[in-house]
């Protein structure tokens, strides 16, 4: 990164001139020449300009500042990547600049604690987001996984909780005997990620022997209503709040037409768990992170759905031989066959 009084006195060529030629000579996709209170000058492949300096009232010593320039652009290039449009390019020369200017302001070419103030002035002024925590500085630690960890402990308070106390005994008891009652078929839904759970359930019972259909929450009032068969079918209804409005409607109908409801839900106050002939509440307070996004509650309705299928197996006597005759695929029934 030449001086561009030097370059220009040499080469007698404007100075945009010049970084475009070292661009093309040299084959780099970023070039940046200082000319102190001139600015600087900037090349990448698409644009070519040259970024002016604020004029500083006091010029103290300018010892370094070239240094300070080439520390600022890099900065800028490590948080926000390489240059692709004119602002972009705009946007870098003049943090480039404002941090070789702090370097003219103090006496020497070491940082102290003034010319960290200063800095932090001039980094704000530019971004004023910068003065707080922003996505930039979340990368930027992103390799300590502070989060990723405190997700886990935050799951593993939360599992914890359910299996010590967070359960009642005779919801499970009559969830399951509900099931085991069931002269037809055992459909559940839900909607969204309970949804998923719901899907899965269906998955987990249909192989221990069990007929079950997984049937999205919205579509149960366009037609699939039509699906549970009166005093036969078992709906299954998942929901976190237990207030979805397409969950506690179609438990709420499918009672009026004599169909036996079941839900598991995160309040037994809810719509969903009123309606319900039973449910299962695990009634905890979760944390979760963006104080909604579903997380921790949906490894505590994981966990029930889990456990219903375990007390089911053990109930129905569902041996290993029935197993395999239903999952003979993949490495699960290759388990099966070599332990048979």
């Amino acid at each position: 990164m030449p001086n561009l009084g030097g370059a220009d006195a040499v080469a007698s060529m404007p100075a945009t001139d010049v970084v475009t030629h070292l661009r093309d000579v040299c084959g780099s996709s970023l070039v940046a020449m200082t000319s102190g209170s001139d600015g600087c000058a900037l090349a990448t492949n698409n644009e070519v300009l040259r970024v002016p300096v604020t004029p500083l009232e006091k010029v103290t010593d300018a010892t370094g500042a070239g240094d300070a320039f080439l520390g600022g652009l890099i900065a800028h290039v490590y948080a926000h990547g390489m240059p692709r449009t004119k602002d972009d390019l705009v946007s870098l020369g003049s943090f480039a600049n404002r941090v070789g200017a702090v370097c003219c302001q103090i006496l020497g070419a070491v940082p102290n604690d003034e010319a960290r103030r200063m800095l932090g002035e001039q980094i704000a002024a530019y971004n004023p987001s910068a003065a707080t925590r922003n996505e930039t500085e979340a990368r930027r630690h992103a390799s300590d996984c502070d989060e990723f960890f405190t997700s886990l402990k935050d799951d593993s308070a939360a599992a914890a909780a359910l299996a010590n106390d967070g359960l009642k005994t005779e919801e499970i008891a009559a969830f399951a005997e509900s099931v085991l009652d069931c002269a037809g078929n055992v459909l559940t839904s839900g909607i969204g990620k309970s949804g998923l759970i719901a899907r899965r359930m269906a998955a987990s019972l249909a192989s221990t022997g069990i007929r079950a259909h997984f049937v999205h929450a919205a579509e149960w009032a366009h037609g699939d209503y039509g699906k549970a068969e009166r005093a036969r079918d078992v709906v299954v209804l998942v929901s976190h709040s237990g207030r979805t409005n397409e969950c506690v409607e179609a438990a709420a109908h499918l009672k009026s037409v004599g169909v036996n409801v079941i839900s598991i839900t995160g309040n037994e106050e809810s719509p969903l768990a009123r309606v319900s002939d039973v449910s299962i509440s695990y009634r905890l307070i979760v944390k979760e992170p963006l104080g909604t996004l579903p997380t921790s509650s949906l490894l505590l309705q994981e966990m029930i759905v889990n456990g219903v299928v375990r007390e089911l197996v053990q109930r129905r006597r569902f041996a290993r031989k029935n197993f395999l005759r239903n999952h003979p695929g993949g490495s699960v029934g290759e388990t099966l066959r070599r332990d048979d």
